[in-house]
């Protein structure tokens, strides 16, 4: 045994790699959505945490690794391995990770989805009246903003936007035989998941483009088609002997967009001479390629849970659903109480303000009962004009005269939910405390 070997050898036992001691903590949030005593939808969480810790492992970790390693960098990290080496041990646990994911996902979460009344499917399985719907939906929703992309002989491959799940098309032209690779990329601006008849069926959004790709490419023939995500080098660094930190921050963002590429997933069907193709114009190796079975971008999974969260909060309009599902689910969780139009809280009338107007409906986004608490919280101010220094207190504060009365205003917040609130008040007393 060479001296460099008893080296890293003795190192290895002592010390645990970083990268790879951050991979078995992943797996361990893994190991919770395969926990059967989690709740389901916990279990789905952590399902698409451990994708999204994942993705930034690979766009920050793995690159730098990965820029080490072409740089020629042959120093070894404390626990003895070089850049290569640890690549390599990533890889292959990785591969072990991602499997069990796909596995957990397949065979233990669908099937409890199931069993609660959600259900995820593909397209082959719905009936006629529901493809028809789906073709409605199709052409009303999503052709619209689809942009596929055929690249002919000589033409450059287009650029593939990291953590954007995209199609890889081989079409044929019946006439003359000649086949071209074309990339159709899902929207991130639609759901992932399209909500579909009476049955309740969410069926993936690339499953549903997939099923249509003979409206985007008329009059041709659709060789193969498989599903497949990018992910690049987000990692940067600024220099603090920089003129302009501001200005060489925002630089940096803008090229990080253009980073190597550091990962290639694709769909388990996608043929060998797709992949090839894919690697040749990415430039990448084999070992960057990770074939999954089952849906790519398993972070998207909150969307069922956003399904349950709103029809515990009772919001159809949130989830383009029409009814049943939601209607079902918030029976299940059954009726919700009052919330305090302000903070959105739940409470009871005896604990709002009775100063306040208030037209509480019991189970209803409506309801505008105001806790006594945080009257005004939803605006970020309070309802109690400021006194000046040297006046009389205002009644509301020193006697049980009734408080002037305050309009309230319906404002759409970041969450789609909409409630009342008040203009706020140049002089409420939030701003009233001495400096």
């Amino acid at each position: 045994m060479s001296s460099t070997t008893r080296v890293r050898s003795k190192a290895a036992e002592r010390l645990l790699n970083r990268e790879l001691s951050w991979l078995e903590f992943n797996a361990r949030v893994l190991a919770l959505a395969a926990d059967e005593s989690v709740p389901l939808l916990e279990r789905l969480k952590f399902t698409s945490i451990f994708s999204s810790n994942l993705d930034e492992f690979f766009m920050v970790r793995v690159a730098g690794l990965m820029g080490q390693a072409a740089s020629g960098f042959r120093v070894r990290s404390p626990d003895g391995r070089v850049p290569d080496e640890a690549l390599a041990e990533i890889r292959d646990r990785v591969r072990e990770l991602t499997a069990e994911q796909s596995r957990i996902w397949n065979r233990e979460l669908r099937p409890a989805l199931d069993e609660e009344g959600i259900y995820i499917r593909r397209v082959a399985e719905c009936d006629e009246e529901e493809r028809a719907e789906l073709a409605r939906r199709f052409e009303r929703d999503v052709y619209p903003v689809l942009t596929p992309l055929a690249l002919g002989p000589g033409q450059r491959f287009p650029y593939i936007s990291g953590l954007s799940l995209s199609l890889g098309v081989f079409v044929r032209d019946p006439d003359t035989g000649e086949e071209r690779f074309a990339r159709v990329k899902v929207p991130e601006g639609l759901p992932r998941f399209v909500f579909l008849g009476k049955r309740d069926y969410l069926v993936p959004l690339e499953a549903v483009i997939a099923h249509f790709l003979g409206e985007l490419f008329p009059q041709m023939e659709i060789a193969e088609v498989a599903a497949f995500r990018v992910t690049r080098d987000a990692d940067f660094s600024v220099s603090d002997e920089a003129d302009d930190l501001l200005e060489a921050v925002e630089l940096e963002l803008r090229r990080r967009r253009f980073g190597d590429v550091v990962r290639l997933e694709v769909s388990e069907s996608m043929s060998e001479h797709m992949l090839d193709r894919l690697m040749t114009a990415l430039g990448i190796g084999a070992g960057q390629a990770y074939r999954i079975q089952g849906l790519l971008d398993l972070a998207d999974l909150a969307t069922p849970m956003a399904i349950r969260t709103a029809a515990t909060l009772g919001l159809a309009d949130h989830t383009g659903v029409e009814g049943t599902t939601v209607d079902r689910l918030a029976a299940a969780t059954g009726p919700r109480p009052p919330r305090c139009a302000a903070c959105w809280t739940t409470s009871s009338r005896s604990a709002c303000s009775p100063s306040t107007p208030t037209a509480a409906v019991t189970g209803s986004r409506s309801s505008a009962l105001r806790c006594a608490r945080t009257p005004r919280r939803a605006s970020g101010h309070c309802s109690t004009p400021r006194t000046p220094a040297g006046a009389p207190s205002s009644p509301s504060s020193n006697s049980s005269g009734p408080s002037p009365p305050v309009t309230p205003r319906t404002r759409a917040d970041t969450d789609g939910i909409s409630g009342p609130t008040s203009t706020p008040d140049r002089n409420c007393a939030a701003r009233s405390t001495p400096r």
